[in-house]
């Protein structure tokens, strides 16, 4: 996705961005459940993101790998 298609998509929305530190144990994953979230790291581990970031792409690859097979798969 690049990034001109995110322009004002979320436009008046409350969008929260979560990262991974210990802070988030504290919080009920329940609460971002349909909420627009932004994910930092691995945070799409602990709960549903919209999006997610990472500096590390290395370190979120075994959760894509699925889903980029199923977007290449010709069956």
């Amino acid at each position: 996705m690049r990034l001109q298609e995110l322009w004002d998509r979320h436009a008046g929305e409350t969008i929260y961005v979560v990262g991974t530190g210990p802070s988030l144990r504290l919080l009920d994953m329940n609460y971002f459940a349909g909420r627009t979230t932004i994910g930092l790291k691995r945070a799409w581990r602990h709960l549903p993101t919209t999006y997610s970031l990472t500096c590390h792409p290395e370190l979120v690859v075994e959760y894509f790998i699925p889903m980029v097979a199923s977007l290449t798969d010709p069956d």
